[in-house]
């Protein structure tokens, strides 16, 4: 469609300016400047009213008014329209617009090569633009591609890097470009800042529909980043699906979305200012570049020079390993030489003489940097220096004198341009240096305390006249977004702008920007959501020493990085946290402390942190110099679990000392919770006991009568395990049931999730739940959820978990006498292991002492059962001594679980008496009460022991008991044992009635636990 000069470009969504020779002149608009251009014209004649416009542009959005008059004001100067005698848009006093230009069709487009855009500014990046467009076209063919642009602050990084995107846009029309800036200060502190502003415009832009398909099925983890594109059903299927995920989860699937999205259309993904990358960010790079599976995808970074950054900053690191492996491709950028400064002074005056010893003045006073000389031209031409008009170069004073005139370096250059705006121009830069690198219209002027039109007509001003704000796009980040934004050209002029302000004034700036944004989100039609801006309220409010509000925004943006899968991040914004606590007030300080370290102790802890003993051991530390016994409790209780992983030794004194300081809480529903889990963990740790599982269910009914769903959620949990330990396997998977849709019916937040309860899940849910089902013999069942487990946890990269979850599946296979595919499980099964057949080298070799013990033991088992005594006896004998030295969680089970192995390895061997020492230690593990399972396994290798030693009556006796706890006890992997016993005990002793009645319980039993288990345990018994 072509008016008058102009014709539009809906394929690349632009302006060409028609010229009177062959070369068009494009015009790049901003998208939403393009698409109200693009409905004015698609309407043109009639009048368009305002909230019409709001809602094609800005659709089920909230957006001012003074938004949409930013875009005509745009427009506008593009086509070099006056609104008092409008050409192409007709303003409707306080209604609308009227595109009144006549139309016609668009002549054909030319070639690509034909429409090159010329920026004749660009000079002396020539081979790095031809080297970027030579990389381009692997790209676009599946060759992914990894490019670092690197040079000081000044030297035309994003100049190059925009003049290469107009390129790429021509060559390859269907490209998508997606782009993300890092920012200095708080977007430091948030994982996957530039990743997921990229990610967000994909989401909005001409493929939204798709893009967030494909996110919704190949990257989850960051679909529920952006929580306005999650539909119900999504976030209620994800609450599980993502509870447990890892950071590695996030990295796969990263990898997984853009593969999937660049199969369509090639994809350039540009990254700004890597110097403030944050870590997750570097990670999410170092993926991509090292992944092999074919993409159309150009990655294209910029950074300041490597050589300045921190030695220990991972970026440092990831760029010499990429850069040795041929991975990326690094394009210094050096100073423009002496010609070059020649070249770009005769484009702003093509057809004129250069002076005589201009360049050269330009270059010495400048050293080639393409920022400085731009400012140092600026400041030569306002002092009267030199002038550059339609004559061409003019300079104005001797040469000599001129040197004396320009500033030595560039900030003071910076700061001699800004010193020459008005007094009210350079307020209005200062406040929007404190606001950000792109800043909000809305949030300077609430902060400079002036009407946000007077500011909109000055940054629009500032904009048109001078080379340091310009236009951005109103959506483009998510601090406001409902008032016009601009940007600062380089990052140099916001830091001299900064800076140059007194700290109280600067200091007065950030709180009042904190408090507007604050403001921002109590509004009822807002968009902008809390976890949009948590870092950016801390960052604020500390550089504003608003202490407390820094502290709990600082704690709202680690609950964002917990969101983001980014434990690390979240540990480090806490401890930036405590950083801050000593600020406060006396008396505030303890409640402060302590909540950041327990926090950051349950993160750890959450996450397998090997500083998570050591920061609950800071955190009990704490809280007793601060006289908080609650906070005490809940620091030993913590100690227990990353205690437990390699030694049980500390347990039973930091239960005892829990036990005692729970005492002296006042609150008697705090006091059953923390009871309840004393309680709980004495189980556990130490195993069963009756008057601990008696006054676990007592505190157990005062939290079910309270209203605290968290307390309700983890007891039910809890009630799972010790269920399990008294054998009420039906009651234990009744339990899980219950606590867990307390769970997802009262938190529609995985990482409420993660935080709080994801380890009682996982071991409740996930191991437990099918572990009653392999002691029910519903071995299909314990398989299919298994199974279930283990596909989730794999796909949230939490191996170690799901290898975990694989020893306790095979031990199951034991039970079920499936004795070969046990045995060929565990010599395959490792911490790194997945379903593909690989180990991913980021976890251990080997598991720790708790897990490594069920391989072994369930190793020997296996092998006993296939005759292969001698290997068997190697694996029990190995963890049974491991067991006696060192005992570690879960001991109470395992202890009794190889005894019982060894015993009946010796029986099988006819060894009675060996068999006989371990059948002893067996009967002593199991006599304590619960356990119903254990013991009468205990009573039915003892009967067997007495039977080969022809000792009838102590064998009437132990069978005797065995049959009576069977009978009291839904324990089929017991009680077709203890009841095939019992039918060859009677058979011999010649009760040939009450044989048949055994055996017949015992063929039903079996016959219970599924045909082709039966078929194998009744051959066993015969």
């Amino acid at each position: 469609m072509q008016f008058l000069r102009f014709r539009i470009d809906p394929v690349n969504q632009c302006l060409w300016r028609c010229g009177d020779s062959a070369q068009d002149e494009r015009l790049l608009l901003a998208p939403k400047t393009y698409a109200v251009l693009d409905y004015l014209l698609k309407h043109a004649g009639r009048l368009v009213t305002q909230d019409e416009l709001l809602e094609a542009v800005w659709p089920q959005s909230y957006v001012q008014s003074e938004v949409l008059k930013h875009h005509v004001l745009e427009i506008r100067k593009v086509l070099d329209d006056d609104a008092r005698s409008p050409l192409y848009i007709e303003t409707v006093p306080r209604r609308g617009y009227r595109f009144i230009a006549p139309l016609g069709a668009s002549p054909a487009p030319r070639a690509a090569s034909d429409a090159r855009p010329i920026d004749r500014h660009l000079v002396g990046r020539s081979a790095a633009l031809s080297a970027l467009s030579e990389h381009l076209e692997p790209a676009c063919r599946g060759q992914r591609q990894f490019i670092l642009v690197t040079g000081e602050p000044g030297i035309g990084k994003t100049t190059l890097v925009d003049e290469f995107v107009r390129h790429a846009r021509n060559r390859a029309p269907d490209l998508r470009i997606a782009r993300g800036q890092c920012v200095e200060g708080f977007g430091s502190r948030e994982g996957y800042y530039p990743i997921l502003e990229a990610l967000g415009q994909l989401c909005r832009g001409p493929a939204a529909e798709a893009i967030v398909e494909i996110l919704a099925s190949r990257a989850p983890t960051w679909l529920v980043q952006f929580p306005a594109l999650l539909k119900r059903e999504h976030r209620e299927t994800l609450q599980r699906e993502l509870l447990g995920a890892t950071r590695a989860r996030m990295l796969r699937e990263i990898g997984d979305a853009l593969q999937t999205i660049t199969a369509s259309q090639p994809l350039l993904l540009v990254l700004e200012d890597l110097q403030w990358v944050d870590h997750s960010t570097v990670d999410v790079l170092s993926a991509l570049a090292r992944r092999r599976a074919p993409a159309r995808l150009m990655l294209l970074a910029t950074i300041r020079s490597i050589e300045a950054m921190p030695s220990d900053h991972p970026l440092k690191a990831l760029r010499q390993d990429l850069l040795m492996r041929g991975l990326c491709l690094e394009i210094p950028l050096g100073p423009l030489n002496k010609p070059e400064v020649a070249e770009y002074l005769t484009a702003m005056a093509p057809g004129c003489d250069l002076p005589d010893g201009l360049a050269e003045l330009i270059h010495r006073n400048s050293g080639g940097n393409p920022l400085f000389m731009t400012v140092a031209l600026d400041h030569l031409a306002r002092r009267g220096l030199v002038s550059c008009d339609t004559g061409g170069w003019q300079i104005c004073a001797p040469l000599r004198e001129i040197e004396v005139e320009v500033p030595e370096t560039l900030r003071q250059m910076i700061e001699a341009q800004i010193g020459r705006l008005s007094a009210e121009e350079q307020r209005a830069l200062e406040v929007a240096s404190v606001a950000g690198a792109v800043f909000s219209v809305d949030i300077a002027a609430t902060a400079a305390d002036v009407q946000p039109d007077h500011l909109e007509d000055l940054y629009a001003a500032l904009a048109r006249r001078h080379r340091i704000i310009r236009p951005a796009d109103p959506r483009q980040f998510p601090d406001g977004g409902d008032s016009s934004r601009y940007e600062f050209v380089h990052a140099l002029y916001r830091e001299v702008l900064y800076r140059r302000q007194a700290p109280r004034h600067r200091t007065r700036l950030h709180r009042r920007t904190g408090e507007h944004l604050e403001n921002l989100l109590l509004r009822e039609s807002r968009e902008i959501r809390l976890d949009d801006i948590a870092a950016q309220l801390a960052h604020h409010f500390e550089q504003g020493m608003e202490w407390d509000k820094a502290l709990r925004y600082t704690r709202l943006a680690s609950h964002v990085a917990v969101k983001r899968f980014s434990p690390d991040e979240a540990l480090s914004i806490l401890g930036r946290g405590l950083d801050l606590v000593g600020n406060l007030r006396p008396e505030e300080r303890p409640a402060a402390e302590l909540q950041l370290l327990e926090r950051a102790a349950m993160i750890a802890a959450a996450n397998y942190d090997p500083t998570a003993l050591e920061r609950y051991e800071a955190l009990e530390s704490k809280a007793n110099d601060y006289g908080r016994s609650d906070v005490q409790v809940r620091a030993l209780l913590g100690q227990l679990f990353p205690s437990s992983w390699t030694a049980l030794s500390r347990c039973e004194g930091l239960i005892g000392r829990a036990i005692e300081l729970n005492r002296q809480q006042s609150d008697p529903v705090r006091r059953a919770i923390a009871q309840a889990s004393c309680h709980f963990w004495r189980l556990w740790m130490l195993g069963w006991s009756d008057e601990s599982a008696a006054i676990f269910h007592e505190s157990g009914s005062a939290i079910e009568a309270s209203a605290d769903w968290r307390a309700i959620a983890w007891y039910r949990l809890e009630d799972t395990a010790v269920q399990f330990m008294a054998s009420r396997y039906r009651e234990s998977r009744r339990q899980v049931e219950l606590g867990v849709s307390v769970l997802f019916e009262e938190s529609m937040d995985v990482s409420d999730l993660n935080e709080n309860l994801g380890l009682a899940y996982w071991g409740a849910y996930q191991l437990v739940r099918p572990w009653s089902a392999i002691h029910l013999g519903e071995w299909a069942t314990a398989d299919r959820e298994f199974e279930e487990a283990i596909s989730v946890l794999e796909r949230n990269r939490a191996l170690y978990l799901a290898n975990t979850l694989r020893l306790y599946r095979v031990w199951g296979w034991v039970i079920a006498h499936d004795f070969e595919r046990a045995r060929d499980a565990c010599e395959t099964i490792a911490p790194g292991w997945d379903s593909s057949g690989t180990i991913d080298p980021a976890f251990p070799p080997t598991f720790n002492p708790s897990e490594e013990r069920v391989r072994l033991v369930t190793l020997g088992a296996a092998q006993a059962g296939l005759g292969h005594y001698d290997a068997a006896l190697a694996h029990l004998e190995a963890a049974r001594q491991q067991m006696v030295e060192n005992p570690v969680v879960l001991h109470w089970y395992w202890r009794i679980a190889v005894e019982w192995a060894l015993a009946q390895l010796w029986i099988s061997r006819g060894d009675p008496a060996r068999a006989g020492r371990h059948a002893t230690d067996l009967l002593a593990l199991t006599a304590g009460g619960g356990q119903a399972t254990w013991r009468a396994l205990a009573l039915e290798v003892v009967a067997q022991i007495a039977m080969c030693g022809r000792n009838p009556s102590r064998a009437r006796e132990h069978i005797t008991e065995a049959l009576s706890i069977v009978e009291r006890f839904e324990i089929p992997m017991a009680a077709w044992r203890v009841q095939a016993l019992a039918a060859k005990f009677f058979e011999s002793a010649g009760d040939s009635s009450s044989a048949q009645h055994y055996r017949e319980l015992a063929r039903a039993a079996t016959l219970k636990l599924g045909v082709s288990a039966a078929s194998r345990l009744l051959a066993s018994s015969n």
